[in-house]
């Protein structure tokens, strides 16, 4: 059963429980396929509802997030590849470096459907940008940008974020997570437009505001990067969670600082241990931390960035050469 997710929250226990009593005693093995917090398989109560973990259903993760960042890419581009064969291009011809990168974290991890729609409307804007620049024949080669995944996912996020939240039947809980979701956008924000939360792990677990952290995470508007402790004294032994903001809202904000590439290497993974990026709901109260992580993050072209316009020319006379 792999549409329990679509099932309104308060509904899926029942459901789940029918479906076991039908199934108990006869061989026939139950697969429930949903996302994280987002599935609630058991009610507690006389009698209780539905199927409980570690008794009835066991979990099985499946999800490859922005933490395994290399394999998300490899899966995704891929599966790409295959769609693109018949045309006789790969990913790699059709996406600059920073467009591939930018389109991972656009997805969020290895999400297929995501990356495939959004490698569509990222071509989209490439031979939009071509067009008003003129001077296009047929035989111009479209190459896709950075610049023109991160307008794709502008169009995107209204859409994400309604689509995600609105499927509580519960509206005060939707509407608790969704004035989570922008006071967290915010407080990013207040942080030089900051594409990255930590959250401390012992409140994710034990807050109800944590739980909601939770619950964006598996709504795909947060993403989970890694677990690091903040470079300060004060933050000395106690682990956050690293998360993304969605590519989407942080479109919307016209971020101006760049993302760090956490996904190159250790050094760049410990750039984001920064204690004024710890997310707390009282944070407007509270003064910023002051500490060694302090200063804006500077920043800094790629340089497949610099030298797209030239590599874009070089692929067109080499394609140019072989027709010839």
């Amino acid at each position: 059963m792999t549409s329990i997710g679509s099932r309104t929250l308060s509904a899926q226990s029942d459901v789940l429980d029918f479906l076991h009593r039908v199934c108990k005693g006869t061989g026939v093995w139950l697969k429930v396929g949903g996302v994280g917090s987002r599935i609630v398989p058991f009610k507690d109560g006389d009698p209780p509802v539905g199927m409980q973990r570690g008794q009835d259903i066991d979990p099985l993760e499946l999800d490859v997030t922005l933490g395994n960042f290399a394999t998300a890419k490899q899966f995704l581009e891929r599966v790409m590849n295959g769609v693109l064969s018949p045309f006789n291009v790969s990913v790699a011809d059709l996406l600059a470096d920073g467009a591939r990168d930018r389109m991972v974290l656009a997805c969020g991890g290895a999400v297929a459907r995501d990356y495939i729609t959004l490698t569509e409307g990222a071509i989209d804007e490439a031979i939009e940008r071509l067009n008003r620049q003129g001077n296009t024949t047929d035989q111009t080669v479209v190459r896709v940008r950075a610049e023109d995944v991160h307008n794709a996912v502008r169009r995107r996020i209204a859409d994400k974020e309604t689509e995600s939240i609105s499927k509580d039947a519960d509206q005060a809980a939707a509407t608790a997570i969704n004035s989570r979701w922008r006071d967290v956008c915010e407080f990013a924000k207040s942080r030089n437009d900051s594409a990255f939360v930590l959250v401390e792990v012992s409140r994710l677990e034990s807050e109800e505001w944590g739980s909601q952290i939770l619950q964006l995470e598996n709504l795909r508007l947060l993403h989970r990067v890694a677990e690091v402790v903040p470079k300060t004294e004060a933050w000395r032994g106690r682990r956050t969670v690293v998360y993304m903001i969605d590519l989407g809202q942080l479109a919307n904000q016209r971020v101006t600082t760049e993302i760090v590439p956490f996904w190159t290497g250790q050094g760049e993974l410990d750039r984001l241990r920064r204690a004024q990026w710890v997310y707390d709901p009282d944070w407007r109260t509270q003064p910023i931390p002051a500490g060694a992580d302090d200063g804006d993050v500077a920043p800094t072209a790629t340089a497949a960035d610099a030298s797209q316009q030239a590599f874009d020319l070089a692929l067109f006379r080499r394609r140019a050469r072989r027709r010839s």
